[in-house]
């Protein structure tokens, strides 16, 4: 699957990429997402935002991460944390809400889409599944 990743998100991907912790696959790998959309156009898009919206989700999580590891003192933690916190509430939720409207669409598809439902409205879980899936998505695609 194609998508553009900008130099300053690459760069917090790779970040991640280069701790060279082993990655899961995430519940649904993107194989077997691509393969369960193929041929229907809707489902398709709605996969590509889905991981859009994973690597947005991954990057801003790496960007977080970073802060908390660059040696800062206190105060520029808080600060710099209080910058990116809002910003990460604001795309986890909309990465979310990508993944509940690409799993309605799996449903109305007659596809399966009851790995969504495993998530039980847990956030966590959610943003493990996005991170995978991104994760999994740079092994297979570097910048």
């Amino acid at each position: 699957m194609k998508i553009s990743v900008s130099p300053e998100d690459s760069a917090q991907l790779q970040s991640l990429e280069e701790e060279k912790v082993t990655i899961p696959q995430p519940v649904r790998t993107l194989e077997v997402l691509e393969q369960m959309v193929a041929g229907n156009e809707i489902l398709e898009e709605l996969l590509r935002d889905v991981l859009k919206q994973s690597i947005a989700y991954t990057t801003i999580v790496a960007k977080y991460n970073q802060i908390l590891k660059g040696g800062l003192d206190d105060a520029e933690v808080t600060k710099q944390l209080d910058e990116v916190d809002p910003v990460r509430t604001i795309i986890h939720n909309a990465t979310m809400d990508t993944i509940n409207a690409f799993s309605r669409q799996l449903g109305l598809a007659g596809k399966d889409n009851t790995w969504v439902g495993d998530f039980g409205g847990n956030r966590a879980a959610y943003g493990k599944f996005a991170m995978l899936l991104a994760l999994n998505w740079i092994k297979t695609n570097p910048q």
